[in-house]
């Protein structure tokens, strides 16, 4: 048998993780806040950086050259 997995499923559907990988992939740079208004997602700025942060995407600055 296969056992169910320990903890709550995820909010967020495939589509809308899809949806904010998009999003992500136009502006690599984008603040989670910025991608929650343009999708205008009802989840909290965790949601959205904990979706990211599994699809291997997390928070960098650009570089300043002096």
């Amino acid at each position: 048998k296969t056992r169910p997995k320990p903890g709550h499923p995820n909010k967020t559907t495939q589509e809308e993780e899809a949806a904010i990988l998009d999003v992500t992939k136009e502006d690599r740079f984008k603040p989670a806040t910025s991608i929650l208004k343009e999708l205008n997602l009802n989840y909290s700025i965790t949601t959205i950086r904990r979706c990211l942060h599994n699809n291997n995407i997390h928070h960098r600055k650009a570089a300043v050259k002096e």
